[in-house]
């Protein structure tokens, strides 16, 4: 029911691409509006719309006139609905004077105006379940008489998701169209990362492998139509040796793949620049938190501010020291993550300057990294992708398991580092009762 509200506003307010940015409703709509019900309250609005006489003609209603235009999959759906449903939006519509459907983001959810739009979007929207208009995504029509779930629904994409896009492009004019390019290729890094850990976790290999699975230490990709493959973009914050981890990890993969009876390798092909010094750096310059420090070079590591060195390392190292060595299953493969650690801790360490919490001496400088919260939430339309969010979960899991339990391997380290090993979550409230969640794989 939640996929079909979302279609059921985008087509009363004419918002057919993915894209698309709320307008403001015209002037003289809203001066006609006002004239006409300024002395009304809510209530008398729902009396409007049960018996009220309809105030303007139904052919001067714009409901439906680019659809036949619009492409994507959100105008694909739209058109599925039956014109016997726009004639009945058109009629709502004009019994309360507004030529087109527009809430107004400038005003309370609660101004008269609004209610009227509301009320219009929710008596529409049941009656679109009662006549299974949107059959094709198959909502529980049952909702049809729980009104103040539809509410809550339309709340949360009108004056939650679409005001926070229509306020962000006014601050920053061009910003939603930009940070709607990166979203899929964000969310493809989530997958490619629950990929690689479901691989790792189900060949038994060990914690200190799956703790270098993190979305944001996997790199995207653009499409080269000359060579008809994705070309892998480089990760700056990378060690020689994590390069070529990851590189083994998806050969070993796609063979398992190959190799198995009844699956085949679906992913998209990807490579790395033959000329690595022209390959072009990743747009996500953001760098994964608590992950091994043999993950990152140390000269970019060293470089790093002190705080955010003390945030991005963990006192732990996870590869072999003959790297091609790896996921071959050998003997250094199967000893414990603590017996790892103090066989090739003390020597790799040594080239990182870690810092420690007691290296901070201002006990009230509480640091706080939380400046995409509202960005990772803005752009999601209700959950429209539990996959990709599930596997998001599933991979900070993992993680925070490692994380957990280094705890006694990271004290013997400590005379090396002066640092524990911590970890941390930053998440982001929805307003209201609805938590939002949406958004091809690409490479790590």
């Amino acid at each position: 029911v939640q996929k079909a509200m979302s279609l059921h506003l985008r087509i009363l307010w004419s918002l057919l691409d993915a894209k698309a940015i709320p307008l403001n409703p015209p002037s003289d709509l809203l001066s006609d509006f006002n004239n006409r019900f300024s002395d009304s309250n809510e209530s008398q609005l729902f009396v409007i719309q049960t018996a009220g006489p309809e105030l303007i003609p139904k052919h001067l209603i714009q409901i439906g006139t680019s659809m036949s235009a619009a492409q994507g999959r959100i105008a694909e759906q739209a058109r599925s609905v039956e014109e016997h449903m726009l004639s009945y939006i058109q009629s709502c519509l004009s019994q309360f004077g507004l030529r087109c459907w527009c809430p107004d983001l400038r005003q309370s959810a609660y101004s008269l105006y609004n209610a009227a739009c509301r009320i219009v979007a929710i008596d529409t929207f049941k009656q679109a379940l009662v006549s299974h208009a949107y059959l094709a995504l198959a909502p529980n029509t049952a909702y049809a008489s729980n009104t103040g779930v539809l509410v809550k629904l339309y709340d949360h994409f009108v004056f939650h998701f679409m005001r926070l896009r229509y306020r962000r492009e006014g601050r920053t004019p061009g910003s939603v169209s930009l940070q709607l390019q990166a979203s899929p290729q964000y969310q493809g890094r989530i997958r490619l990362a629950a990929a690689r850990l479901k691989f790792l976790e189900e060949n038994g290999y060990p914690k200190h492998y799956r703790a270098l699975v993190d979305p944001k230490a996997m790199s995207d990709d653009e499409y080269d139509p000359r060579q008809k493959a994705w070309i892998i973009k480089r990760r700056p914050e990378r060690s020689v040796k994590a390069n070529r981890w990851v590189r083994i990890l998806d050969r070993v993969r796609r063979e398992s793949v190959e190799q198995h009876p009844t699956r085949k390798w679906r992913e998209r092909r990807r490579i790395v620049p033959a000329d690595t010094s022209r390959q072009e750096d990743s747009p996500f310059v953001s760098t994964p938190d608590n992950i091994p420090i043999d993950y990152f070079d140390p000269d970019f590591f060293n470089k790093l501010q002190p705080k955010t060195r003390n945030r991005v390392g963990m006192n732990q190292v996870a590869f072999l020291e003959d790297i091609e060595e790896s996921f071959t299953w050998c003997a250094n493969e199967r000893i414990s993550d603590k017996a790892f650690h103090k066989k090739y801790g003390t020597e790799r360490l040594s080239l990182y300057h870690m810092v420690g919490d007691e290296d901070f001496n201002d006990a009230d400088d509480e640091w706080n990294d939380d400046t995409q919260a509202e960005d990772d939430v803005a752009d999601m339309e209700y959950s429209d992708a539990p996959t990709v969010r599930d596997n998001a979960a599933s991979v900070g899991s993992a993680r925070e398991s490692f994380s957990t339990g280094l705890s006694a391997s990271s004290a013997s380290s400590s005379s090396i580092s002066g640092r524990s090993s911590t970890s941390g979550t930053s998440g982001s409230g929805t307003s209201g009762s609805f938590v939002s969640g949406r958004s091809n794989m690409s490479e790590e």
